[in-house]
Formats: structure tokens, sequence, C-alpha cells
């Protein structure tokens, strides 16, 4: 096996297929150019899923340049330089199998259930349905559901369970692919850092003017954010809230009052690095108890270590009592 293309490249050009192009989901299919031959061959290969709805519905697409995709066809006819229905590398030496998406899983490196780390291009996989991941929390997968095309959706193990959201099981690392460290894009305003208050994705899928003005083009997104989202109190990542954070400080109320974009910057500055609260309201008239914030640290809500205990002290928690707590609650 060898390296085929960059992981740069191999997500432009299934950005490129989602975005452009007419596709449809056939079972069976490499991007073939969707023709009443294509039909009747793929309906012999796979009679059970070719049913007699499915033909007709397939065949009103016919002479309408649409091209048929099934998931793990996506990843294969990217990878043989798919180019119009054209596969000019099909079946040569280096160049993956024409096989199923779990063996297509099988010869992936560094295969994983924690998705944390995911590098861009990255093979997805849940028994029988593949996709691969395209950067800020997004797949692009082909699939009978919802569009019945190749098309971009959410990533649910990322915290992005908006819309059409999947949650896979194992990410890996295709050996054609040539897994470049990611540049995260700059989300820098002013000379500022903005990553910590701003996520593209779920700026795009919270907000659904934006989404039809910008799609998923995360540098017309920041320029959004930073020239109107902030003055207008946009939420644009789902750990920081400003009305939350203006809330929750009065030091900070006394010294920018309504000016909001000035709370986003202190907490990229700031806030995150001294443990500020920006998603839940900690105001002492609603204060939780000892036993609720014990159990929200046990789901993992207050972070761990020293970033739990800079959390709760400023906060206004008694860490020794939370943390007793805790204890207690884990026996």
């Amino acid at each position: 096996m060898s390296i085929i293309m960059s992981n740069k490249d191999f997500v432009a050009k299934a950005k490129d297929i989602a975005n452009y192009y007419n596709t449809v989901y056939a079972n069976g299919t490499l991007g073939q150019l969707l023709t009443n031959d294509l039909i009747n061959s793929c309906a012999k290969r796979l009679p059970r899923w070719y049913t007699k709805d499915r033909i007709n519905y397939l065949r009103t697409l016919v002479g309408k340049n649409y091209y048929a995709f099934d998931c793990c066809g996506t990843i294969k006819a990217i990878l043989y330089g798919w180019d119009r229905g054209k596969l000019p590398h099909y079946g040569q030496t280096g160049y993956p199998p024409d096989t199923d998406e779990l063996t297509l899983l099988k010869m992936c490196t560094d295969v994983s259930t924690n998705f944390k780390n995911i590098p861009l291009g990255a093979y997805l996989w849940v028994d029988g349905h593949c996709g691969l991941y395209i950067g800020n929390s997004q797949a692009i997968e082909c699939t009978p559901k919802w569009q019945n095309k190749v098309q971009i959706t959410n990533v649910a193990n990322l915290g992005n369970t908006s819309g059409n959201a999947r949650t896979w099981t194992k990410w890996g690392k295709l050996p054609w692919v040539d897994y470049q460290a990611e540049t995260y894009p700059p989300y820098i305003y002013e000379g500022v850092d903005y990553k910590d208050v701003f996520d593209s994705a779920y700026y795009c899928n919270k907000y659904d003017d934006l989404k039809r003005a910008f799609g998923t083009d995360s540098t017309q997104l920041f320029k959004h954010f930073t020239k109107y989202g902030m003055k207008e109190c946009r939420q644009a990542n789902k750990e920081f809230n400003v009305i939350i954070y203006k809330n929750n400080y009065a030091d900070l109320r006394a010294a920018y009052g309504d000016d909001y974009p000035l709370y986003y910057r202190h907490y990229c500055v700031y806030g995150k690095k001294e443990g500020r609260v920006a998603n839940m309201d900690i105001r002492d008239d609603v204060m939780k108890s000892i036993d609720e914030i014990a159990k929200e640290v046990i789901a993992g809500k207050w972070g761990v270590g020293e970033e739990r205990k800079r959390r709760l002290i400023n906060a206004g928690y008694d860490y020794k009592k939370v943390q007793q707590r805790v204890n207690e609650l884990l026996r």
C-alpha cells in the first residue's frame, strides 16, 4: 500500500462531491453516473436491497446528472481518483481493494474509540456504515438517512448533536492517506485567540440565518462573530454563554457594563485560566446543594484535578466539602 493523497486533499475532494454534485445513495456503487444499465446491474447483484420502490425512485433520476454512491463506495471512489463518474485508479496496485466498510476499518491504523483527538480525514465506522471526518465536529457520509445522498453531517461523539447527527463507534487512519498535522483555523481577532468561545460548527448549527448565509465556511462565520455576533450576544461554543458569564461575576459587570465583546475577550485572555464559569448559573441565589454539585463532579461537568478545584472555588463552593461528598458517593 502506498500514500495516495494528504488528509487535507482527501477532505477537500469529499466536500467537493457533497457540495457541488447531484448524488444519491445506491447500494454497491462507486460514484458512477446513474443510468438504467447501472441500476439493472446492481439489482442483479443485490436483489434484496433493490426493491421495486427503490428501483423506481432511482429511475426518476436517470438523465439528470446524478452520481450513485454508497457509504464505503464514497471513500474508495475518492481514493480511486473519482472524476465525474470515472475511476482512473480502480483495481491498480497500491490502491484500496473494492471491499466493505468493516474490512476497510481492519486495514486502518491507530483505530480508537476515543474521539477527543480525531485527525482530519479520519475514517469513521459504525456497524454496517462508514464516513470520514472533515473537521469542526462534522463528517461526510453517503447514507439513505436524512438527505439520501453524499452529505455533511454532525459528529455526536464530539458534542455536535444538533440536526443530522450520528454517533460513531470507532475511527482510524486509512493507510493510503497522509495524515499531516492539522493546523486548526486561527480564530485570532485583534491579537486574541477566540478558540475558547468560538466553534464554527456550533455557531453554524445554532443559528439558521448563519447557516443559510455562510454554510460551513469557518472563515466567514468567524468574521460574522467578531463583527456582529459578540455584540448580539450570540453563543458560539457550548462552554461559553456571555449572558451567563456576565451575570455570574459582579467584578466583570462593574468593569464592562453592557460592552459584551469585552466579556468574550476577558474569558479568552483570563477567565478560562482562572476557572471562571460561563456555561451554568452560579449566582448566590441559585447556588446548588453540595449533593447536586458532587453528582455533577462525578459526571465530569467540573473538569478534573486542579482545574476542578479552581472552578469550584471560583463558583463559590467549598472544595473540601464537595470532594468529601464525591468520595462518599463513590464508595
